[in-house]
């Protein structure tokens, strides 16, 4: 992330003095972080469909395995149901790499589904 925020100041402004509003990107950047996976949270496919995109995933287990329950996430208004956001990548499964989102993310999903909203998220197959 550093590397990237760097990446997009040189480019912004190229020249030796910085605009005092380059301080500003890394909020810009997380901003941007944070609300594309909000609206991925919300059920929406984020981000170019060539390199990848952020969704939310729904899964249904007619058993859980007790060792899992405290692991994935699940709705206690929808029984039975997963929900996982993945960053669908070409590249990333090329190279086996899984996509595991930080606990606070976790934390978001967790609480958009103890809400009613999560019958709007469920697939009507």
């Amino acid at each position: 992330m550093p590397e990237a925020v760097d990446n997009v100041r040189n480019r912004l402004f190229p020249e030796k003095s910085k605009s005092y509003r380059a301080g500003k990107i890394l909020w810009i950047v997380r901003q941007y972080i944070k609300y594309a996976l909000l609206a991925a949270i919300h059920g929406y496919a984020v981000g170019p469909r060539d390199k990848g995109s952020f969704k939310l995933v729904v899964k249904y287990w007619e058993y859980v395995p007790w060792h899992l329950r405290r692991k994935l996430t699940f709705s206690a208004k929808a029984s039975g149901y997963e929900f996982r956001l993945v960053l669908d990548s070409i590249i990333l499964k090329k190279h086996n790499y899984y996509f595991n989102p930080a606990s606070k993310w976790k934390k978001m999903i967790g609480e958009l589904i103890e809400t009613d909203e999560v019958y709007k998220l469920i697939p009507e197959q």
